[in-house]
């Protein structure tokens, strides 16, 4: 299902956070306890949805953050 993702977003007021989105966090390098939510990003798509999303953000202006640990 398509969105208009410019119907919700003011770019004076909207941003999209993500955070530990990195392999070793939700990727083919996560170790257990969390290759179990590693299995469910691959198995849902999350990170092709997340793309999707983000690029129609930044076409409408949206900022993005990127959070990650280090």
């Amino acid at each position: 299902m398509a969105i208009n993702v410019g119907e919700f977003v003011d770019p004076g007021t909207t941003a999209i956070v993500i955070n530990e989105m990195q392999e070793a966090i939700a990727g083919r390098l996560a170790r257990a306890p969390l290759s179990g939510l590693a299995d469910l990003v691959r198995e849902r798509d999350v990170v092709g949805h997340l793309a999707r999303l983000l690029r129609a953000a930044r076409k409408v202006g949206a900022h993005i953050f990127h959070g990650v640990y280090e």
